[in-house]
């Protein structure tokens, strides 16, 4: 048998790595006009160095969110390391399990707000956004709905880059040329208090509440499933919304019997100081109290995306 082997990193160069990384790596979000790299090769808690051995401070956690506990954390490659030895994979499809996907679910179960208690893993947020919204879909339709498929997004807001969840995003470049995108979605405007000239003078919530219901009649609320959103508005700026806006927003969804599916790609596992940051005052004190779809987002500890729904969906 013949192995194949690549020459390892460090003997590489910056320059080399910008090079093959300018030759063979698509990047996300990346225009190919745009010839700048800066290669990442080490952390240390929020600390990273790039192949230059600059220093920089790493104010995102790995650019995205997603290493919110710091770079080198030695206890947690242990961890991997026994688990590997111990197991590599095995799946959770049909009646299948592994004993750590078990009790990682049992130990979310007992985090989560109110009566969540269910738990779909996934390998990201977006796989996660485009299950709740498949699953959203589904709870109408077990329910003798078949025709509540709309789902309500909001511009400026991020839910991926997947088909379903880059429709629902509210940013027009991750639709352009790719199309036709991910029917019946509708797009609202976010809450941004300190832009007053968005909502012609009016109170920001008091204009989103009469947009939302304006829409919920035009399309018909038995046509509609749910409405996503991030409880702090991520890549449209990191905008707190008004403290009002949540709860005033799942009363008129739950009139109409619309699902709320809280993205939480970026504000939950303790990023905001509380394990999920639907159930914390910034999103109100009762704005989810029984919203049925949660993809929260990449968990250092454990690679993994999960859904999270009350047992009565």
């Amino acid at each position: 048998m013949t192995i194949s082997t690549t020459r390892p990193t460090h003997n590489l160069s910056a320059a080399e790595l910008e090079t093959l990384d300018r030759r063979h790596l698509i990047h996300p979000h990346q225009r190919s006009q745009r010839t700048f790299r800066r290669v990442m090769v080490r952390g240390e808690r929020s600390t990273v160095w790039d192949a230059t051995g600059r220093e920089l401070l790493d104010l995102l956690g790995g650019g995205i969110w997603v290493a919110q506990v710091g770079h080198g954390r030695r206890e947690l490659a242990e961890a991997a390391s026994r688990q590997m030895s111990e197991l590599a994979h095995y799946t959770g499809f049909f009646e299948f399990a592994n004993d750590k996907t078990v009790l990682l679910a049992d130990r979310l179960a007992s985090l989560a707000p109110d009566d969540f208690n269910r738990v779909f893993f996934t390998c990201g947020g977006s796989e996660g956004v485009d299950t709740a919204i498949k699953v959203a879909r589904l709870f109408h339709h077990h329910r003798g709905q078949p025709d509540r498929n709309w789902i309500l997004a909001r511009h400026y807001g991020y839910h991926g880059a997947t088909y379903g969840s880059g429709t629902a995003t509210g940013i027009p470049d991750m639709q352009h040329a790719v199309g036709p995108n991910l029917p019946h979605i509708e797009k609202l405007m976010p809450p941004y208090p300190y832009r007053k000239e968005f909502y012609g003078g009016q109170d920001p919530t008091d204009f989103l509440l009469a947009e939302l219901e304006q829409t919920i009649t035009r399309i018909g609320p038995e046509n509609i499933a749910a409405m996503i959103g991030e409880p702090i508005l991520g890549g449209g700026g990191v905008v707190i919304p008004p403290e009002d806006y949540w709860p005033r927003v799942r009363q008129l969804l739950s009139t109409h019997g619309i699902l709320l599916i809280a993205d939480e790609v970026i504000t939950a596992f303790g990023r905001t100081g509380a394990w999920f940051d639907s159930a914390r005052a910034a999103c109100g004190r009762t704005s989810w109290s029984r919203p049925r779809e949660s993809p929260a987002g990449t968990c250092r500890s454990v690679p993994c995306s999960c859904g999270r729904r009350s047992r009565r969906s």
